[in-house]
């Protein structure tokens, strides 16, 4: 497999690599990662200073996912067609109570004994993509 780097769009003094390597791009070194995965970036001195999930930053770089959502799912609104990454930011976007998220993950898998999804709210949903 050969190794692709990609620029931080947020960031661009560092690239990700499809084999969760992050890089500085002035100095071409290999960022360390501390036990929980994550690495510092800096967007200008010292004080800037971020720390960021290597596995969210590939993610956001090769797969196009926002950066604060650490969803596992990617699903769309039949009605809308409005994609959203997680039930969590669906709620948001709809403009649910974040306690609705578990109605939604049950509508998204479920289905009624006729065949027919179930809804929420009036609202129907599919899945588009789990990340494993």
């Amino acid at each position: 497999m050969q190794e692709e780097w990609r620029v931080l769009e947020e960031y661009p003094r560092y690239s990700v690599s499809n084999t969760w390597k992050v890089r500085n791009n002035k100095t071409g070194r290999i960022l360390k990662t501390d036990s929980s995965g994550c690495v510092t970036l800096y967007s200008g001195t010292r004080a800037t200073r971020v720390y960021k999930s290597v596995y969210g930053l590939y993610r956001q770089s090769f797969w196009g996912y926002p950066d604060y959502t650490r969803a596992r799912t990617k699903i769309r609104v039949i009605e809308t067609g409005d994609i959203y990454f997680g039930y969590k930011e669906a709620c948001e976007g709809l403009g649910f109570p974040v306690s609705y998220r578990n109605a939604i993950c049950t509508a998204v898998f479920s289905r009624r004994k006729d065949g027919t999804r179930r809804s929420v709210r009036g609202y129907t949903f599919e899945l588009i993509e789990e990340v494993a």
